[in-house]
């Protein structure tokens, strides 16, 4: 399976685009990953596997080497390339049987949740700026049109924060168990918080359908690129963060992992 994401809007700090697809096929054949500069294409391979993480060296020679997870890869290092220059590659790739996922860096315009669904997925309003290690706060409104900060929530427990799309294979397999995560330990002292970053006008119903298809029972909530940059310009999906009770993060976890996998991480500061 090959997943591609595109998105020419989205910036980062560099000017980077969103561009460039990863082999999520088991075991440990060399993975490729496509990107463009404006006159140029050029490849990386996914090598040296260990522990589900692979490391990318692009053939350019101004490319710098890049580590991801077993996730999507969605940046590559070049600058912005305009739409249209993007088609003939895309057309090759489809042609050669890619499935493709598209995302956007515009913010989500919120839709109205059906009213017989029970999960809500608030859209998150602000963002706060942090200092050092500390996990930026940010807020959102719940159904009952209530201000709700991160920071408050997650006072006194040791957080699974979990950036993810619902186009996103390797974030749909954690799925399972981050649900099994959040029905096994213990409310008082954990919580499980997913962020979603899709994105386009119907995203908010989008991902509140998945959810609901899935009976995913712990929070979610609709990010965008402000959240996405203020935690470290997250490049990759599913990125999770693992924060302790005093609001400091302590891991960020770039790539899926297995129940096992989060809970040694979790054990390390849950008291």
């Amino acid at each position: 399976m090959v997943a591609l994401c595109r998105s020419p809007g989205r910036r980062f700090p560099e000017g980077l685009p969103l561009v460039g697809f990863h082999n999520l096929a088991h075991g440990d054949e060399q993975r490729m990953v496509l990107g463009m500069s404006r006159t140029t294409a050029y490849m990386c391979f996914l090598e040296n596997a260990h522990d589900g993480v692979r490391h990318c060296r692009n053939t350019s020679p101004r490319a710098s080497e890049t580590s991801l997870g077993t996730g999507i890869m969605l940046s590559s290092p070049t600058r912005h390339i305009p739409k249209l220059r993007l088609y003939p590659w895309l057309l090759s790739l489809i042609s050669l049987g890619l499935t493709t996922s598209t995302c956007s860096a515009q913010k989500p315009t919120p839709s109205t949740p059906s009213a017989s669904s029970s999960i809500t997925v608030p859209v998150v309003e602000e963002v706060f700026a942090s200092s050092g290690n500390r996990a930026p706060d940010f807020a959102w409104r719940d159904g009952n049109g209530r201000r709700l900060r991160f920071s408050e929530l997650a006072r006194n427990r040791v957080v699974l924060l979990n950036f993810w799309a619902t186009w996103c294979g390797p974030c749909r397999r954690e799925i399972p168990d981050l649900i099994e995560l959040h029905r096994e330990l213990p409310p008082d002292r954990f919580l499980l918080l997913g962020v979603s970053l899709d994105q386009g006008a119907n995203a908010q119903e989008k991902v509140r359908a998945f959810l609901e298809s899935r009976n995913v029972p712990y929070l979610n909530v609709l990010g965008d690129v402000r959240l996405a940059d203020a935690y470290g310009n997250i490049m990759a999906i599913p990125t999770t963060f693992i924060i302790d009770a005093n609001g400091r993060i302590v891991e960020r976890i770039v790539g899926a992992r297995t129940k096992e996998q989060f809970l040694q991480s979790i054990r390390r500061v849950l008291k």
